[in-house]
C-alpha cells in the first residue's frame, strides 16, 4: 500500500509540473481514479485521487 501511496504522489507532482492549465490536470485525475475506482473498488479510486490532489498542491504550494 506504500508504493501506491508514492506512486500516486509522484503523480499528482508529474500532473502539475508538466500540465500548466488546472482543469486539465483535474480532468486526467479523475479519469485516472476512475479507472482505479473501477478496476479495483470505488473506495481506491477516492483514496487515488486524494493521493494524487495532494501530490498537485504539494508541488502548486512549493513552487513559488
Amino acid at each position: 500500500m506504500l508504493i501506491y501511496l508514492i506512486i500516486f504522489v509522484i503523480l499528482g507532482f508529474i500532473l502539475a509540473k508538466f500540465i500548466k492549465k488546472p482543469k486539465i490536470a483535474l480532468l486526467i485525475a479523475l479519469i485516472i481514479s476512475i479507472a482505479i475506482g473501477i478496476f479495483y473498488a470505488p473506495m481506491w479510486g477516492i483514496v487515488c485521487l486524494g493521493e494524487m490532489a495532494f501530490g498537485y498542491f504539494a508541488f502548486i504550494f512549493t513552487r513559488d
